[in-house]
Order: structure tokens, then C-alpha cells, then sequence
């Protein structure tokens, strides 16, 4: 091949590149993940025809709680829902667990009760059609019993190619081994609640944006867990410091509420004490540092408390990696 022919197919094959179709651009956007949360108490779902989910690539149902033997709700129209939302490209999981976790799942992932248990999991995950099960667990629940549940769930939802993944922080995460952690195929870095109203002294931001990165740091440097799995946590709630202060918020009642919180990150209450959230600027920050560390994306908590329109937190993430996408794929 003459130097001539080579330069024109170096130029073809780069220009191509450079004027690709959306297909690369979607591959690019799928690289980054945006996971959300989104609560379905045992008498609703969401419906996903009024619900923003644009910009989704994972939602977690949560939270669905077995009973003392381990039996999981049946509800008819849980699969439907799943079956819809995967439509849309979403892959979709349900989340057990939670701050109000039933005393009994402990009991459940002890080795006395482990393998029935996650035999019934994995049937529930099949009979849905989920893409696989969430673990969000603090506190006493996570020991000794969960690092072992881990590992045996891992090896009976492998062969099925489900996903298992855990919103975790970093202050609870000591007595999981990093061999199990490392089997989960995402970590949801809970970023948030550094302080709040159950600490009167501890006025101050609740999650800021150093924390993400400390805990990020935690994950990434001290426990060995690839970047392509960790997801920081970003919070659509704010709390409250204050005697007479409602301590929790949803992001779109502080807008409701306070129409110029839209570039603030703490609002001072009319009745006494301070109001701190995560407003679009901070959370583009930690977006931002996301991308520029190589993480998997971002986790968001909860879609429900999301404002609608223009002003959903949700819009601004998917308007800031759009943007990004167009710059990349102009040069």
C-alpha cells in the first residue's frame, strides 16, 4: 500500500470517527451509569407512563421485604412493571433491606437459614424477570452473616447472568471481606448523612462533596474495588438542624417551599436553624468528579423526592452528560 492510499483510509477511518453515528454516543452515555431508587410500598407501584425516567440505566424498586420465612410479596402486577421498564432500556432490580429493615432478615442470612433463603431470592428474581437483586444494608446487618451470604448468593445468581449489587457506606463496610466485595457487580457509595438532626451540634452539610470523595477513596484505594464498580450516592433530600425544624426534606418540597433554593445548598428557615441539600451545582461537582475518576456513574436517592420539569435534579445530570457527549463526539 502506498503511503498516498494509506494516508486516504488513515483519513476515511479517523473521519468516520469523528462524524459517528448516535450509536456511539449512546455506547458512550451507557459507560456512565445513573441509578436511582425509587420506593413501592406494598399497596402502589410506580407508574412509569407519569414518572421521569429519562436518562436512566438502573432502577431499584425498594424496598421488598420478606417475611419471617422468607417469603417475598407476590404482586401480580410486578412483573408487568418490570417488563416495562426494561422496555425502556432500564435494567431493573429489587432492593431488600433498608433504615427500617425487618429484624428477622438477619436471621435469614445466618447459615442456619442462608441457602433457603437465597434459593428463594433467586426464584423471586426469575419469576419477575429482574436483572437482579439490590442489598441495602447498615448497621447491625452488615457482619460476619452477610459477608458469608454474599459469597453463597454470588455463586447460585452467577449461572442465571443476574446482577447483585449493594448500596453500602463506607463507616459499615469493615466486616465484609474485600474478596466479597469484590464479587458484587456495583457498589452504591451512600455518600450522605455525614451529620443531621439527630446530632444537634453537628450542624453542617449533610453530604459534601469531600466526603464523596473521601468515601470514594475508601472504596477505590483501601479496599481494592475497580472504579468500573463504584457509583457515588448523591442525595434529592435535604435535613434540618433546629428545635422547631421539620428535619426531613424531598428536594422538590424545599423548591416548593423555597423557590430560590434552586442555586443554594442551604436555606435558612423562617421559624429558626438551617435547611442543607445538595442543589444542581454541587451535584454537577460530584458528577463531575465521577467521570473524572473513572467510577461507573452516579446513584441517586430517591427519585421521589425529585422535583418535576426544568428544575429536576435528575433533567440537570442527563443535560450536563449530553452536553459532554456533544463536545466529545464534535472533537
Amino acid at each position: 500500500m502506498g503511503r498516498g492510499t494509506f494516508n486516504l483510509v488513515w483519513f476515511i477511518l479517523v473521519g468516520c470517527q469523528i462524524v459517528s453515528p448516535k450509536t456511539t454516543v449512546q455506547e458512550q452515555k451507557e459507560d456512565f451509569m445513573v441509578v436511582g431508587y425509587v420506593m413501592v410500598p406494598h399497596d402502589r407501584l410506580i407508574d412509569t407512563d407519569t414518572m421521569d425516567l429519562e436518562g436512566l440505566t438502573d432502577l431499584n424498586l425498594a424496598f421488598i421485604n420478606p417475611d419471617p420465612r422468607g417469603n417475598l410479596p407476590q404482586r401480580e402486577e410486578l412483573g408487568n412493571l418490570v417488563e416495562r421498564l426494561q422496555e425502556k432500556g432500564i435494567r431493573t432490580y429489587f432492593s431488600i433491606g433498608g433504615n427500617h429493615a425487618p429484624g428477622h432478615l438477619g436471621r435469614l442470612m445466618h447459615k442456619d437459614n442462608r441457602e433457603a433463603f437465597i434459593e428463594q431470592l433467586l426464584t423471586y428474581t426469575l419469576q419477575y424477570g429482574f436483572d437482579g437483586i439490590d442489598f441495602t444494608l447498615s448497621h447491625d446487618l452488615v457482619n460476619e452473616d452477610f459477608n458469608q451470604f454474599l459469597k453463597a448468593a454470588h455463586k447460585k445468581f452467577q449461572p442465571h447472568d443476574l446482577r447483585i449489587t449493594a448500596a453500602l457506606s463506607a463507616w459499615s463496610s469493615n466486616k465484609i471481606s474485600d474478596k466479597t466485595l469484590s464479587l458484587l457487580d456495583c457498589i452504591y457509595i451512600m455518600s450522605f448523612d455525614k451529620t443531621g438532626p439527630w446530632n444537634p451540634l453537628g450542624f453542617g452539610q449533610h453530604a459534601p462533596v469531600e466526603m464523596a470523595k473521601e468515601d470514594y477513596e475508601y472504596f477505590h484505594k483501601k479496599r481494592n474495588i475497580p472504579a468500573h464498580k463504584l457509583l457515588i450516592g448523591m442525595p434529592l433530600f435535604g435535613r434540618a438542624f433546629g428545635p422547631w425544624a421539620k428535619p426531613d426534606w424531598g428536594y422538590s418540597e424545599i423548591l416548593e417551599q423555597f423557590p430560590d433554593a434552586l442555586d443554594q445548598d442551604k436555606i435558612t428557615l423562617p421559624e429558626g436553624g438551617v435547611l442543607y441539600f445538595n442543589g444542581p451545582k454541587t451535584l454537577m461537582e460530584k458528577v463531575n468528579y465521577s467521570k473524572r475518576v473513572g467510577a461507573a456513574g452516579v446513584m441517586l436517592w430517591s427519585l421521589l423526592d425529585d422535583a418535576k420539569g426544568e428544575s429536576s435534579l435528575l433533567r440537570a445530570i442527563n443535560h450536563q452528560l449530553d452536553q459532554e457527549q456533544n463536545l466529545a463526539h464534535t472533537f
